[in-house]
């Protein structure tokens, strides 16, 4: 491994401790509502997420939550990718860590498939054999052993992305390359010169009369085992071109899910289900699945918002942010805390105020729905970092600034910072700017920073801005900025050159710096010190993230959970380690950010994994109120109120039972009906985008929510303010 610099002595002996930490408490918080895959087994509709696995009983609509939060060691990770149920009825999990089986009582985890990367989809063959579709190629399971399937042994890649086995028992493997046939003896490729419209093969499906049915970027293919054909966009209006994936229900119909809605053909007619014509909660539909009971499942990609199923006549939409699992975001790749200890997370933007989740999106003023970074002025303003520009949010009023209407020198904002007299500094692509809200400044390399692209920033005691340069050499790792003067930080020899992706000032204002696989780097204005495994206690070179918290403790979020520092001894908090499955209460590996809020918690967001608090000495003590069954029906409002364009109503049912939800204008009318099923007892929070039953954009003024159970209504004033 590469070095990064001078590697100054250590003269106290730097102790390293793994253990249970007792006094500490962790909360984790996770979401269930980017669905992956959907496997059933008549009694139950098992949901793959990005949050965990969901069961959802098909007799009373009851949701059971599986994850790490469970005391059930077995699930090492809550990115659960691919589920499959066998005919004789086991479980299979696909998780980010491998493969667990579950047989109606116990969960097995198997060692073996750590080291397989991420397994996407599992098809199980009559005699029982297990195929898992991986990047590494195609692995197979019979009970006692493992074999792994390459190009060498003639699949057309090892990048495959899905499988299905036909009435024969033979393989039909999608890859990137075109898709591979496998009879148990022989193997066979089809690509775009055997008639296949496309070698890019997403998904596969083999229907009652052994015709093969291909999902791929250009449309989609059949094949009879003689001739080939394909549906395109052009040809049949519909959105085959946009598809990811096909199932075949009982009555031998295909059902495509596409970035347009969903798409059924029954070899005659094409029909689609839009947010337009039906009760499709989102169009951009990822995956889709046929239940034991014949209905259709599927499940968003767009902010995660949970899975619709359609019984043949009806779409019902399902949530499943419910008790103790409560943020709209897994990816979570930024955290901030404003003035009133609200936590604001992205990518995909929420924020928790310790009760309440709330989303928002681009339809609420967002100049785009991913975001690269949250910062708050001492305002208050929360400020977010998108590829669209900037956009501050005051608590009112949305405003975005772009290179159009202001002096940042692009739109795709890498970075923000806020310094002591409230000026906000932006990162972008090609250079930064400063904003003290009146006046507009850009910064290039012509006025002094080492390189334009800009990774991060970050703001010390003494006011000094620090730049870290994306994809930086030796010569310009970092650029500092005292008001008036411009310098540039060389890396001294023999430290590696990867990315530095984050940079925090402690209170002494050493600079600590996640350098990648380097490991972690501080540089005290004049000496650079670098930390590897081989000279200090962390235990990953692989560190994403840092942040001080108020006892100037150091925070490094690490491929495998969390370390701190505090300047003599090294603590680790694992996600995972062979001594002890599961060591604390991370939410899962791969820390990408940390915030530490007004009462010193810390704030962890995991890729995948969801949201981990952790309280030193149980100091706060917390009472989440969805865990407490309401003792009444009641209709808490909606969030924020007034809005524009969307808001979350909030709602609690004491026992589970069929449900209504509806908007209605001044006049009486009805706008839109957001709830009508059966909702397990509990809170519960339904967002409603600001559009009417028919899709259309409502208009300013004033709507009423009605909820109604059994013979208890609630009603509620909200305002759209546009």
């Amino acid at each position: 491994m590469k070095y990064f610099g001078i590697i100054i002595a250590v003269t106290v002996l730097l102790r390293t401790t793994v253990s249970p930490h007792a006094e500490e408490e962790w909360k984790t918080y996770t979401n269930c509502n980017f669905v992956k895959s959907f496997a059933s087994d008549g009694d139950y509709i098992w949901w793959a997420t990005m949050g965990g696995l969901v069961r959802w009983c098909t007799a009373d609509g009851r949701y059971d939550k599986i994850t790490l939060n469970d005391e059930i060691p077995e699930i090492r990770h809550n990115f659960v990718h691919a589920v499959a149920v066998a005919n004789d009825g086991i479980l299979w999990i696909a998780t980010s860590e491998g493969i667990v089986i579950y047989n109606g009582s116990t969960y097995s985890f198997y060692e073996e498939t750590r080291n397989y990367g991420t397994i996407t989809d599992i098809a199980v063959d009559d005699r029982g054999n297990v195929w898992f579709v991986s990047m590494v190629g195609l692995i197979y399971f019979d009970g006692f052993s493992w074999e792994t399937y390459t190009t060498t042994d003639g699949l057309a890649s090892n990048h495959v992305q899905s499988i299905d086995i036909d009435k024969k028992g033979a393989l039909w493997i999608a890859t990137d390359k075109g898709v591979s046939n496998f009879d148990g003896t022989t193997w066979t490729t089809y690509t775009e010169s055997d008639g296949l419209i496309s070698n890019n093969v997403k998904s596969v499906a083999v229907d009652h009369n052994n015709v093969k049915w291909f999902v791929t970027g250009k449309g989609i293919s059949r094949f009879d085992g003689a001739a080939w054909e394909s549906y395109t966009e052009q040809d049949y209006d519909v959105s085959t071109s946009y598809a990811n994936s096909v199932v075949i229900d009982r009555n031998n119909v295909k059902w495509f899910a596409t970035l347009h809605g969903v798409t059924s053909y029954d070899d005659t007619q094409w029909t689609t289900f839009t947010t337009e014509n039906s009760r499709l909660l989102n169009d951009e539909v990822m995956t889709i699945a046929v239940a034991g009971n014949g209905d259709i499942w599927a499940g968003f990609g767009v902010n995660n918002e949970g899975a619709s199923h359609f019984d043949g006549t009806n779409w019902t939409t399902h949530f499943t942010e419910g008790p103790a699992q409560k943020t709209f975001n897994s990816y979570i790749l930024e955290i901030a805390v404003d003035r009133d200890n609200v936590k604001w997370f992205g990518s995909h933007v929420s924020s928790f105020d310790g009760t309440m989740w709330t989303r928002y999106t681009s339809d609420d003023g967002l100049a785009d729905d991913l975001v690269f970074d949250i910062a708050v002025d001492s305002l208050g303003v929360i400020w977010f970092g998108t590829k669209k520009g900037a956009t501050s949010y005051n608590g009112f009023t949305w405003t975005t600034y772009t290179s159009e209407n202001s002096a940042l020198p692009d739109d795709r904002i890498t970075a923000i910072a806020v310094d002591r007299y409230n000026v906000i500094w932006f990162g972008t692509t090609d250079g930064a700017a400063s904003f003290d809200g009146i006046m507009w400044d850009s910064y290039t390399v012509g006025d002094g920073l080492g390189n334009n692209d800009i990774e991060a920033i970050t703001v010390d005691g003494n006011n000094t801005k620090w730049f870290v340069h994306a994809g930086h050499s030796e010569n310009n790792a970092i650029t500092g900025f005292d008001g008036s003067t411009w310098q540039t930080y060389e890396m001294p020899e023999g430290i590696g050159t990867r990315e530095i992706f984050a940079i925090t000032a402690d209170h002494d204002n050493v600079l600590w710096m996640a350098a990648d696989w380097d490991g972690l780097l501080s540089f005290d204005g004049t000496e650079w010190t670098h930390y590897t495994p081989e000279n200090s206690g962390i235990t990953s070179e692989l560190v994403l993230e840092v942040a001080v918290d108020h006892n100037n403790v150091k925070w490094f979020g690490t491929l495998n959970g969390v370390i701190n520092f505090d300047g003599v001894n090294w603590d680790s908090y694992y996600f995972y380690s062979p001594e002890s499955v599961k060591t604390c209460g991370i939410a899962g590996g791969y820390v990408y950010s940390i915030a530490i809020d007004q009462d010193n918690n810390k704030w962890f967001g995991a890729y995948g994994g969801g949201i981990t608090c952790l309280t030193k000495d149980n100091e706060i003590q917390f009472v989440d109120e969805e865990n407490i069954l309401p003792t009444t029906v009641v209709l808490h409002g909606n969030y924020p109120n007034p809005f524009n364009p969307s808001t979350t109503i909030k709602l609690s049912v004491p026992e589970s039972g069929f449900t209504d939800l509806v908007i209605y204008n001044v006049l009486g009318q009805q706008v839109r009906e957001l709830l009508s099923e059966t909702i397990p007892a509990g809170t519960h929070h339904i967002f409603w985008n600001g559009k009417d039953d028919n899709g259309t954009p409502v208009s300013s003024g004033i709507y009423i929510s009605l909820l109604k159970k059994g013979e208890v209504t609630s009603a509620y004033k909200m305002m759209l303010n546009k």
